[in-house]
């Protein structure tokens, strides 16, 4: 015997389906965990209490009966009429899969639609995609008008690790496994950071998601993982909250003892060395490692090998190296006082005796000096 009622199920999905049945939303908030403010909800779809099952039963009963794409239809466009709730600078990401984005369904939503401003589509795990180059048309297409892609539940398994690396999102959504007990896990926090700079070389902003802890925000916020969402920020809601004050206040005040306490050396992240530059330029080449650094037989570097996001693999030109203990805020300053092509590049700290120490991520440092 089925564990709900077959009849009222079938009956509200027959409403829906036809029309005289709407879906409704709960919206969860996304925070800027730098600024203490909202800049996004996620729409998370709510169906008929007669259905007595959660929207992911409903999406697998309606694929059951041969019904998924026309339930995902009508959810798009529910929640695209909606979207005039939204409040000024924040966006709204919405859930599609991809098997959906593929389909005529979604070529007739896309062609009902006159925009996609400040709409965010969230493709979700759970389908197999075969074909990448058609799922870039699509995507393309979103962008063109103008939309922004995302990725969700990155690093829940290697398909996840796949679509950003072939799709190029906008937002990588870091899946709550990674989040839960990240302060007290160091394995954690060091897939964290290394995620963040995956994202950064892709143009990327990370969105972490499961966020249910006050010392979850404050590690999230030591990694510098830009946005965050979860139950600790805010429940989905029928309206759109916005954060309040005292937890917005907090992350401000965490975010500037940060900033405070931050030193040169906490920021050195540790990188693959290599004794040529034809070897380091294969590790990163074959996506071994986004970076490494060679270094001559004293371990001194002399050269930067890297994955540009714009440029491709290449050796970062007149190599910066500085000492581990130097002054954050001279380092920026002079990093940015660079010729205009080269002021964005990384530059490597050393010891006292000039042996290599890490790679210092720009973005890191500029985080860490002006995120307060």
């Amino acid at each position: 015997m089925p564990d709900y009622d077959a009849t009222a199920f079938n009956q509200c999905l027959g409403q829906l389906l036809e029309g005289s049945l709407a879906p409704i939303f709960h919206y969860q908030p996304i925070a800027d965990l730098h600024k203490g403010h909202v800049v996004g909800y996620e729409a998370l779809v709510r169906f008929p209490a007669a259905m007595q099952m959660p929207p992911d039963r409903v999406f697998q009963m309606a694929q059951s009966l041969g019904k998924r794409l026309e339930i995902e239809e009508v959810v798009s466009r529910a929640v695209f009429s909606g979207r005039g709730l939204l409040p000024q600078d924040c966006f709204l990401t919405v859930n599609i899969s991809s098997l959906f984005l593929l389909s005529e369904g979604w070529d007739r939503v896309m062609s009902d639609v006159t925009g996609l401003e400040r709409i965010v589509i969230e493709i979700t795990e759970g389908d197999r995609i075969d074909d990448y180059p058609q799922m870039r048309k699509h995507m393309d297409r979103v962008r063109t008008m103008g939309g922004t892609i995302a990725i969700d539940d990155t690093g829940s398994g290697y398909a996840s690790l796949k679509h950003v690396m072939e799709l190029r999102p906008d937002f990588i959504k870091l899946d709550r496994f990674f989040v839960e007990n990240c302060h007290a896990e160091r394995a954690k926090s060091a897939l964290i950071r290394t995620l963040c700079n995956a994202a950064f070389s892709l143009n990327a902003s990370v969105i972490a998601e499961g966020i249910e802890t006050q010392d979850e925000v404050g590690e999230l916020i030591q990694l510098a993982v830009p946005l965050g969402q979860g139950y600790f920020l805010g429940r989905p809601a029928p309206v759109m909250h916005t954060l309040p004050l005292e937890l917005a206040t907090s992350i401000r005040a965490r975010v500037q003892a940060v900033a405070q306490a931050c030193s040169v050396e906490s920021l050195i992240t540790h990188c693959v060395t290599c004794g040529s530059a034809a070897e380091a330029q294969e590790l990163v080449t074959s996506g071994s490692t986004l970076c490494a650094v060679v270094v001559n037989e004293h371990g001194h570097p002399t050269a930067l090998i890297e994955l540009h996001a714009h440029l491709g693999v290449r050796s970062v030109p007149d190599l910066v190296c500085v000492p581990k203990n130097c002054s954050l805020r001279d380092l920026v300053e002079s990093a940015l006082r660079r010729p205009a092509d080269l002021r964005y590049d990384n530059v490597v700290a050393v010891d006292d005796k000039g042996v290599l120490t890490g790679v210092l991520l720009l973005h890191e440092l500029l985080l860490a000096q002006f995120c307060a």
